[in-house]
């Protein structure tokens, strides 16, 4: 009888349009963005213990390393919306050597401060993610299409809907779409709105429920992942 790996599995759902859960334990496991993660405090990384983000910790970091292993030595170009103190933008940063990232970030505080850090080959813009014109005209700044967009901000259903709506079309072709943070209770048509937009850009999409024992949340560590047509 063959195991299937993870990733294996997901090769296997990519002939699948609508979105199921999957659920991933990654507490045995400590990938190398894990630790970078811890070193810069994410809230990603389940061993950030004084995490800038009210302590809170998820299991991203684990997952991630699965989904972006094969990039990490290749000149992506990575955005993150919702910037928070730019330990995430630290992470990627390390973790991406030969990286293009943008960070993009309503408030004109936490954009500062992030300037100030000066994170190598990091652009930060401003955007709202609550109207989509504003979105559209952050990423037409940044003159790039994306291998790698993370959703990050606040969390709302109708912005979270926004940036799909947006986003996709600066995706590359291959390119990941994550939206963090929504509850596990959530259910797995919380994007019904625009299923027929994402059955049409999207070859897979999946919820991932990303578990850790030493995850700290309020139960929201479950992500939504597409890969673009």
């Amino acid at each position: 009888m063959r195991n299937y790996t993870f990733m294996d599995i997901f090769r296997r759902r990519r002939r699948r349009s609508s979105a199921k859960t999957i659920s991933v334990d990654s507490s045995a496991i400590t990938t190398d963005l894990c630790s970078i993660g811890a070193k810069y405090n994410t809230d990603k990384s389940p061993y950030s213990l004084n995490s800038t983000c009210a302590k809170h910790r998820k299991g991203y970091t684990a997952v991630y390393e699965m989904l972006f292993g094969s990039l990490r030595n290749k000149p992506v170009n990575f955005c993150e919306i919702g910037i928070e103190a730019g330990a995430s933008l630290l992470t990627f940063s390390e973790y991406f050597k030969q990286g293009n990232l943008f960070g993009m970030e309503l408030s004109a505080e936490k954009i500062q401060h992030c300037n100030n850090l000066k994170i190598p080959r990091t652009t930060i813009v401003q955007t709202d993610a609550s109207s989509k014109e504003l979105l559209k005209h952050s990423f037409q700044k940044t003159r790039c299409t994306f291998d790698i967009v993370i959703d990050d901000s606040l969390h709302v259903t109708e912005h979270q809907l926004n940036i799909i709506e947006v986003a996709t079309p600066y995706l590359k072709s291959g390119g990941i779409l994550i939206i963090e943070d929504l509850y596990r209770k959530d259910p797995e048509d919380v994007f019904a709105s625009l299923k027929d937009f994402i059955e049409e850009n999207f070859s897979f999409q999946s919820f991932i429920i990303c578990h850790h024992e030493n995850r700290n949340s309020w139960d929201n560590d479950k992500v939504w992942y597409g890969i673009k047509r």
